[in-house]
């Protein structure tokens, strides 16, 4: 693809995200698309070809900074699986690293992980999954040295969606785990 030679005084809008994966399921475009359209940003089509780079890349220079406080909550927007699934997968690194960082910061805190899922399935099944999840995502902080007991656990299942389970985008966004500040200091 050639690049554009903008001239002097010419306006652009320049791009803030810049996704940079192998390869990109239906579901996975599905979650960014609901992100996106949280962000007032337009879809990416499920049809684009991305490919030939390694992990995602994302510079949102507007992003608003949060303080951290005990009671805080998060939601941990680029931890992904597949459908079904309770393995992390390789994107969701980022994200995890980013969690660690922030328990390296603040080598006191207690936080807590929560998971939870889409309707789909039993509510038995629901908060076995979601609690797999956790699970992987504590495996994660862990293995890069964050001592486990300062880690606490919850899983809710399909009990507390964020969005609506009747489309693909509203199931995406409420696959997710929670992140909240027990204890700061």
């Amino acid at each position: 693809m050639p690049i554009k030679q903008i001239a002097i005084g010419e306006t652009f809008n320049p791009v803030a995200i810049s996704l940079s994966l192998p390869e990109l399921k239906r579901d996975t475009f599905e979650a960014l698309n609901a992100q996106r359209q949280e962000l007032g940003l337009p879809p990416i089509s499920p049809n684009a070809i991305i490919n030939g780079v390694g992990s995602p890349v994302i510079n949102n220079v507007n992003a608003p900074v949060i303080l951290a406080a005990t009671g805080a909550s998060f939601i941990i927007r680029n931890v992904f699986f597949d459908f079904d699934k309770d393995l992390l997968k390789e994107q969701s690194w980022v994200e995890i690293r980013n969690l660690v960082q922030f328990m390296n910061d603040y080598p006191n805190a207690i936080v807590e992980l929560a998971g939870h899922t889409d309707s789909y399935g039993t509510d038995d099944y629901n908060v076995d999954l979601s609690m797999r999840r956790v699970e992987a995502v504590k495996k994660g902080i862990v293995s890069l040295g964050v001592d486990e007991d300062r880690l606490r656990f919850v899983w809710y299942g399909e009990t507390v969606p964020i969005a609506t389970n009747r489309t693909r985008g509203g199931r995406a966004l409420n696959r997710r785990v929670e992140f909240t500040i027990l204890k700061l200091e």
